[in-house]
């Protein structure tokens, strides 16, 4: 399994470079959980190549980016 299993992916599955996030609606329930500190972290990836582009929210978790969050 890996990104070709992706959400029925047929074909090559891209993202976007990671970009900073600010406070908003499609970051509420992370800001909820987790507090306000945790946009100075978040980064957002689009994920494409799949039938239903979305984008993840990802913060680093020791020395990995781990997905905390997704939007459509």
């Amino acid at each position: 399994m890996g990104a070709s299993a992706l959400c029925r992916a047929t074909g090559a599955v891209t993202v976007s470079a990671p970009v900073p996030v600010e406070s908003g609606p499609q970051t509420a329930e992370m800001i909820a959980q987790y507090g306000p500190g945790i946009v100075r972290y978040l980064r957002a990836v689009e994920v494409r190549g799949v039938p239903r582009p979305f984008t993840a929210f990802v913060v680093p978790i020791g020395t990995e980016w781990r997905v905390i969050g997704v939007s459509d």
